[in-house]
């Protein structure tokens, strides 16, 4: 089986989508969400088409950090973690790969997992237990997961623009409500479903030509060297002074002469 896991984030921080309002309406009301909070989504799907449990970052130092969201809400078997900015980490990517990945791949070995270069997708106890499990781990060379990687390629572009619509509908149906900790697992949960469908993460591999295998998917031109570019970058220009402006400026030249020094000696100096 191949696999292919990758993060994307999340803020509480919403814009809101288009609204539909009279033509020449110049302003047009649509209620946001200013709170800062960032989350890690942590993905994984297979080129059936089937998904595992998501695991979920949140901003903290402790597990207190996971307390004010409201779990029971996420999608089924949800992972809830936690680290200082939010991101993942050699400590998560390596409880994930254990308590995630290991328990839901089944039991059909070997079995390749398809990750970006980030360093906690390469963390030796990782790495180590890959082997040990016969999972076979690939890391994509850097500049390419936009070609290579199957959730990049078809499922995190429409998972976006489902949980942005989630985000509108609820402020707009819940005019005394915000995004935050309590509300964003069922927002997130809606998304989910919506955008991790057998069809998109099919069509990810299937874009990719990762399965079915297919070494033209990818355009002649991604396998092109890099271009130099050139910038031409005009030299500032200084206007000249007028002759008028200098007319009561002159420079003369220093004058030298040649005196003795003074001293205190019995011995005599001479300059010439």
């Amino acid at each position: 089986m191949i696999w292919n896991m990758d993060e994307t984030g999340k803020s509480f921080e919403h814009d809101p989508v288009k609204v539909l309002a009279e033509k020449g309406t110049r302003n047009v009301p649509g209620r946001t969400s200013a709170m800062s909070t960032h989350v890690t989504i942590v993905a994984c799907v297979n080129a059936e088409g089937q998904k595992m449990s998501p695991l979920l970052i949140v901003q903290g130092k402790t597990e207190r950090s996971v307390f004010g969201f409201n779990t029971t809400e996420a999608p089924s078997g949800t992972m809830w973690d936690y680290q200082d900015s939010g991101w993942m980490s050699d400590r998560i990517g390596e409880k994930w790969f254990k308590d995630i990945f290991l328990k839901q791949c089944g039991v059909e070995r070997p079995q390749l997992l398809i990750l970006d270069g980030h360093s906690s997708h390469e963390s030796l106890a990782l790495i180590q237990e890959g082997i040990r499990e016969n999972i076979v781990i690939l890391s994509l060379p850097p500049h390419t997961t936009h070609y290579l990687q199957p959730l990049d390629r078809s499922v995190f572009g429409p998972f976006n623009k489902q949980y942005d619509r989630a985000c509108s509908e609820f402020l707009q149906e819940n005019m005394l409500h915000k995004i935050d900790k309590w509300t964003f697992p069922s927002l997130f949960k809606t998304a989910w479903n919506e955008a991790l469908s057998k069809q998109n993460i099919k069509s990810g591999f299937r874009a990719c030509g990762i399965y079915p295998f297919n070494p033209h998917a990818i355009p002649p031109e991604a396998y092109l060297p890099s271009e130099a570019s050139e910038n031409k970058v005009e030299a500032p220009t200084f206007d000249q002074p007028s002759e008028k402006s200098n007319a009561h400026c002159s420079i003369t030249a220093p004058v030298y002469s040649a005196t003795a020094i003074p001293t205190t000696s019995g011995d005599e100096i001479q300059v010439c």
